[in-house]
């Protein structure tokens, strides 16, 4: 599998999130507005909107997938995030869980979902898992961490 094709699964595998759902019980207004965060930068990669998933991230955002890394926002934006978009043109992604919670000014919110569909004339059936790690900046909530991992549905692995 190429690391692009792979990459772009991953990335996606969070998008086109209708609405944060946050952990059972009461999470805080802060766990809920980092969520949203989330929620607003997979919503912007579905509507292929490129400035508004960047808007969400901070300039020194850390991106982990598959032992790969983009340092920051510039070299997301600069490289791979053009392939995560044209992604998100082809599959969809089913959000199976998600928590939240915040302390301070820092955030966090991790998802479980699958994502379906082709991409590059592969089909695309995996099982995801997401990390995003938010601070609070100048009052708003920005990415500051994102991890991703996938894997074919179905495998143990």
């Amino acid at each position: 599998m190429k690391r692009g094709w792979m990459r772009s699964a991953l990335l996606w595998s969070a998008a086109l999130i209708s609405g944060p759902a946050v952990a059972a019980g009461a999470p805080s207004a802060d766990a809920q507005a980092a969520a949203a965060v989330v929620t607003a930068f997979h919503a912007s990669l579905a509507s292929q909107n490129r400035q508004a998933v960047l808007d969400t991230l901070a300039p020194d955002v850390a991106i982990f997938e598959q032992g790969y890394t983009e340092s920051s926002r510039d070299v997301y934006g600069g490289g791979h995030l053009d392939s995560d978009l044209e992604f998100a043109k082809t599959t969809t992604y089913t959000l199976g869980h998600r928590e939240a919670y915040a302390d301070g000014n820092t955030a966090w919110v991790i998802s479980q979902g699958r994502t379906t569909g082709s991409f590059a004339d592969h089909k695309v059936d995996i099982d995801n898992t997401e990390t995003m790690v938010l601070q609070r900046r100048d009052g708003q909530w920005k990415i500051v961490h994102i991890h991703w991992s996938a894997h074919p549905r179905g495998s143990d692995e």
